[in-house]
């Protein structure tokens, strides 16, 4: 009869008690949270309460003139200057440079999105068509203080 119970056993083992039930979920859904947690520190969030008309991005042509050029670094975990003023209908020009690792320049109500390798210049030319504010991300997972990485855009009224 012993050998009998343990067969029995080994093809119906015992269920968990509620309180083994109870902690792995708790587990499960702590994982998941943290992992949400996480996920929102590095997915760009978007601050513009109003919707915002594309700026006519301009190519890297000869023909584009600006009439105002930013300079802006990218570094762990910033750009600087963080905030760019422009007057609406400005022809401008961003020559942005990374100083230490890969980044990106995601303006995504603009449809700007550009990486920006370490070392080089990255040239991003518009015409600033809509008043707004536009935040900008790093688009590149450059480490632990990537979902930091922000500035934003401000599109003025032209005088």
């Amino acid at each position: 009869m012993g050998v009998r119970s343990q067969k029995n056993m080994a093809l119906n083992p015992p269920l968990p008690s509620s309180k083994t039930l109870l902690l792995a979920t708790g587990i499960g859904v702590l994982i998941l949270i943290i992992g949400y947690t996480i996920y929102l520190s590095f997915a760009p969030v978007p601050t513009s309460t109003s919707p915002a008309t594309p700026l006519s991005s301009e190519s890297q042509a000869t023909s584009f003139t600006p009439d105002r050029t930013i300079t802006i670094t990218a570094k762990k975990w910033s750009f600087t200057p963080e905030t760019i003023i422009v007057k609406q209908g400005e022809r401008v020009r961003l020559i942005i440079t990374s100083t230490d690792v890969t980044h990106g320049m995601s303006i995504p109500q603009l449809g700007i999105n550009k990486v920006l390798n370490p070392g080089e210049t990255t040239t991003i030319d518009f015409t600033a068509n809509t008043v707004g504010i536009f935040p900008f991300t790093c688009s590149v997972y450059c480490g632990q203080g990537h979902g930091a990485m922000r500035g934003k855009l401000i599109i003025e009224p032209a005088s």
